[in-house]
């Protein structure tokens, strides 16, 4: 499983605690049947927080080093994502992806067109499932408006979940049940 964790300055500390707890208790709970873990953080530039590792210390070591600073450059932090499946061995085929977002992305580098080409290719030969978790922690409602990564986990055949800060547990562990 591969954490995609939207670490800009729109990350409230709230929201910050939140998600840091959840995977916690997640690999805590999963730990011992999965092979391996990664987390991608995503703030002005993506950045490998922990390649894939079975050590469960270290990724949770990983997570607690998660900070809001900078834009969102999610797509690229997707696409890092997705090669750490093409580079990895047939026996590692098959596992998810799991985003969670809190906002437009403004600093990617990678276009819309450029994702959709590399999750096609590299996701679907993999079968590597995705899920995006969309926090709005603006208000407590989530937006009826469906945002560009919305209409993007769509087209790529991915799973999109709108949720606030306070539903965030309920969603990732509905997540968490389906990618067992």
């Amino acid at each position: 499983v591969t954490f995609v964790i939207d670490s800009s300055s729109r990350l409230t500390r709230a929201l910050s605690e939140t998600i840091k707890r959840e995977l916690s208790q997640f690999i805590l709970a999963d730990g011992a049947r999965r092979d391996t873990f990664a987390l991608v953080s995503s703030s002005t530039r993506s950045e490998l927080l922990s390649a894939p590792t079975a050590d469960l210390g270290a990724f949770k070591d990983a997570i607690l080093e998660i900070r809001g600073s900078g834009a969102s450059a999610i797509k690229d932090a997707l696409i890092m994502a997705i090669d750490l499946y093409a580079d990895a061995s047939a026996e590692q085929n098959r596992g998810a992806i799991i985003v969670l977002t809190n906002g437009p992305d403004s600093a990617s580098s990678a276009t819309t067109t450029a994702l959709k080409g590399r999750a096609l290719s590299g996701m679907s030969r993999k079968g590597v499932a995705l899920y995006v978790i969309g926090v709005n922690n603006l208000s407590e409602t989530p937006s009826n408006t469906p945002s560009d990564i919305e209409q993007l986990t769509q087209e790529i055949g991915g799973t999109f979940i709108a949720t606030t800060v306070g539903e965030l547990p309920a969603a990732l562990h509905g997540v968490f049940r389906e990618v067992e």
